[in-house]
């Protein structure tokens, strides 16, 4: 009877220890696929913010090359302005010459 009482303690022991074993491997499983989960989650995120990045630059870009395109346009239109004047100029010094020959 003794013997039978402790084969069922070990059979119930053994039985809990089943039991708690694959809640741990469950728990284990679940932690894993919630890690991944959020590692996944990460790298989106991580691509989401490069690709923003690479936006913001890109706009920087374009801001930068109209604006050096307004600069470029600008100086040509002084240095036609001072070509304009510079001949203006030449012209009255000739004709000024001209008059008190």
């Amino acid at each position: 009877a003794d013997e039978a009482a402790t084969a069922d303690q070990l059979r119930e022991a053994l039985s809990g220890a089943e039991t708690a074993l694959r809640e741990s491997i469950q728990m284990a499983e679940d932690a894993i696929e919630d890690s991944e989960t959020q590692v996944g989650e990460m790298q989106q995120k991580m691509e989401d913010a490069a690709a923003e990045a690479t936006k913001a630059l890109q706009q920087v870009q374009a801001e930068a090359r109209a604006e050096v395109e307004e600069e470029k346009e600008e100086s040509r239109d002084l240095a036609k302005e001072l070509r304009r004047q510079g001949e203006s100029l030449a012209l009255e010094l000739r004709t000024s010459r001209a008059e008190s020959s």
